[in-house]
């Protein structure tokens, strides 16, 4: 049946292979009359519209899809499939636009827009399986932690952070244990921390190069301390220390001499002004100055040390303080400054016979003070044991006492407490000895002179011989008073062979004349006296050439 136009009313029921309008609408139809597989395609726009209760649509088939079509540029399309086998999960074919503000999952999860633009994640887990990429800023309110230990990373070799801020007091744990620690200390630096508990577990910072051939001067690391928001700018700004590792040498499977370098800036950049080289050898290239006691077995200094301690001690089994001249002026001078009472003290615990030596191995040793006041001396004392003073020079003045101060200048060699008749010993083994002033021939009395200070000289002293007989001349009686005690008269032979010079005194105490008799040797007397003349008579007698005597006196011819 066809209706061109109009209206048609049915009261009961239509049943049709087919029905089909003009679109202007088909009413009061139930919903069971009109098959869903039976409505064709039309040729305007269709709305599905209720002015009460739902719109249900319901694939009743099992695991039947709910399929969303379209034309996209003269193309079919599948818009959007609501899958029946899987809980009608949504597959939409291009983007999701959501214009409210939240988007809300089953167990309470939340996507929420909020008003300033940021998109806020409420979840307990959030899981992304690949990429996440975020144009903006992703902001964290808890923490951001990685789904297993060693399980995630930050950046990567192509795509790095750019910076890092951490509050206040902020930890960075290194280790599945933690048992790296590095904490802020807020406003100051930084603690660097092993906080493993067991017997030596230091905290270990190692610095290290990528160079895989390493020469002599190469640094393998270094630490620069510099103030580089300084206001003045200019060299303020500069590095103002460091401390570098430097290679002294090409490296090998054996060698890897290593020295360490102390840099201090001036007015420039930083030099260096100290080194401990690879054996252990301290370089100073300005001086060094010491707060307290220095222990040393070694070391350099190429400019001034100043210790405000006490001591420097030196530990190697032969020490040295060793000055490398290069010119005429270059003098080592160890000092005690100021006018105080203070002494340079030379002091050895050595056991041996040179337990403190002053050595010149090319030239002289001079020993001089010129202080002035009373007790400003040079002394030299020995407590316990000997001074000696030796020279190996074969040379006239090999060793040479001097005073050249003024008139009133003396020398004085004295023994304080020795009583034996050598006390002091003035001895030449193969020479003579010579003790000369100055002439003291002036008629004013003025020169010097040989003053014993009336002490007797040994040898030369008023040596007695006695003798009740007759005697014959030794050289041991050289200077000596013979003294002749016989009654009767006695016969004094005076021997060849006595040295040129032998003298002695002749002194007759008894009434024995004593007569003086050559044996190959000449006896002269003016008088040609004899013998002594009586008793208490004197004679002398002395040898002024080989074996030729003169004798003088009180004597007689018979």
């Amino acid at each position: 049946m066809t209706l061109t136009s109009g209206t048609l009313t049915v009261a009961g029921t239509v049943a049709a292979t087919a029905l089909t309008g003009d679109g202007s609408g088909i009413t009061g139809v139930s919903a069971s009359a009109i098959k869903a597989d039976d409505v064709s395609a039309g040729d305007a726009a269709v709305t599905l519209q209720t002015s009460f209760g739902n719109i249900t649509i319901d694939a009743t088939a099992n695991d039947a899809d709910i399929i969303f079509k379209g034309t996209d540029n003269n193309s079919d399309i599948t818009m959007l499939t609501l899958d029946g086998s899987e809980a009608g999960n949504a597959s939409f074919n291009g983007d999701l636009t959501v214009t409210g503000n939240d988007i809300t999952f089953g167990n309470g999860e939340t996507i929420s827009n909020a008003t300033d633009g940021t998109v806020a994640i409420t979840a307990t887990t959030t899981t992304t399986s690949g990429a996440l990429t975020a144009a903006g800023v992703v902001t964290a309110n808890t923490g951001i932690i990685p789904d297993a230990a060693d399980g995630a990373y930050l950046g990567s070799a192509s795509a790095e952070f750019s910076d890092l801020f951490l509050a206040d007091g902020s930890v960075i744990n290194l280790g599945n244990d933690q048992d790296v620690k590095i904490t802020h200390d807020p406003d100051d630096g930084l603690y660097l921390k092993s906080t493993a508990t067991a017997d030596d577990n230091p905290f270990l910072l190692t610095l290290q190069t990528g160079e895989t051939a390493i020469e002599g001067s190469d640094v393998l690391g270094a630490i620069n301390f510099q103030a580089p928001d300084e206001a003045n700018g200019t060299n303020s700004i500069l590095v103002g220390a460091v401390i570098e590792a430097v290679a002294e040498g090409t490296f090998d499977a054996q060698e890897i001499h290593t020295k360490l370098v102390f840099k201090t800036a001036s007015d420039a950049a930083a030099a260096e002004r100290l080194s401990i080289g690879s054996s252990g050898w301290a370089t100073f290239s300005s001086g060094a100055t010491f707060g307290s006691s220095i222990t040393s077995t070694s070391g350099t200094f190429s400019g001034d040390l100043t210790v405000n301690g006490n001591d420097i001690n030196f530990d190697a089994e032969a020490s040295r303080i060793t000055l490398p001249a290069n010119g005429s002026a270059d003098d080592l001078t160890i000092a005690v400054t100021g006018a105080q009472n203070s002494s340079l003290v030379l002091k050895s615990a050595g056991t041996g016979a040179d337990a403190v030596q002053l050595t010149a191995s090319a030239g002289g040793i001079d020993i001089s003070a010129s202080g002035a006041a009373a007790g400003e001396d040079i002394d030299i004392v020995a407590t316990g044991s000997s001074v000696n003073v030796t020279s190996t020079e074969n040379a006239a003045n090999a060793i040479y006492v001097r005073a050249n101060g003024g008139t009133s200048e003396t020398i004085k060699i004295h023994a304080d407490q020795g009583t034996g008749a050598s006390s002091i010993g003035l001895v030449s083994d193969a020479g003579g000895v010579t003790i000369s002033a100055a002439s003291s021939g002036q008629t004013d009395g003025s020169g010097g002179v040989v003053d014993f200070n009336g002490s007797e000289i040994e040898n030369y002293k008023a040596s007695f011989y006695s003798d009740a007989g007759a005697h014959t001349l030794t050289s041991s009686e050289n200077g000596k008073v013979l003294i002749f005690t016989s009654g009767s008269n006695v016969v004094l032979t005076v021997p060849a062979g006595l040295a040129v010079g032998f003298n002695c005194l002749i002194v007759q105490t008894g009434n024995g004349r004593v007569t003086l008799t050559g044996s190959s040797t000449n006896i002269y007397n003016r008088n040609s006296h004899v013998m002594t003349a009586g008793q208490y008579a004197i004679m002398t007698l002395i040898s002024y050439d080989t074996n030729k005597f003169i004798s003088s006196g009180d004597g007689a011819t018979s």
